[in-house]
């Protein structure tokens, strides 16, 4: 058997998503909305895999359900969050040196971004109060 760590790894960065996106298709089809958009905002790591026949099954499975629900990611490299200061919670000073290494993109930037994905969002009342917090943007669209 592997390592903890990648075991955790996977939970987080495959199992979440897997679990998120299926409770959003849920939520969209129990709410009779047949036009819906799952918005997955995810690293660039993960277009660095290999390429396998047997990842296609969410569109796969959008496909067989003959509705307009769509899934799109956005994958917007470093973005200037709390992540690096989490990750360096004992040394700040290595946290802020991540993000001054490259002109990084703010949170305001993923949620315009959002908007242009999903015109709807950028009209919602919702997110006209939210901007510019990317988190609170995310949990009103």
């Amino acid at each position: 058997i592997g390592k903890t760590s990648v075991l955790l790894f996977v939970l987080v960065n495959v199992i979440a998503l897997l679990v998120c996106t299926c409770e959003a298709y849920q939520s969209i089809k129990e709410r009779n909305i047949d036009d819906g958009l799952i918005i997955n905002i995810n690293s660039m790591s993960g277009h660095r895999v290999i390429n396998n026949a047997d990842a296609h099954f969410y569109s796969a499975k959008l496909r067989e359900a003959k509705t307009h629900i769509r899934a799109t990611c956005i994958s917007p490299g470093l973005v200037e969050t709390e992540f690096a200061y989490r990750l360096f919670s004992k040394n700040p000073e290595k946290a802020a040196a991540a993000y001054k290494s490259i002109k990084c993109l703010q949170g305001v930037d993923i949620t315009n971004v959002v908007c242009v994905v999903c015109p709807e969002c950028s009209s919602s009342s919702c997110l006209s109060k939210c901007r510019p917090s990317l988190e609170k943007t995310i949990l009103c669209c």
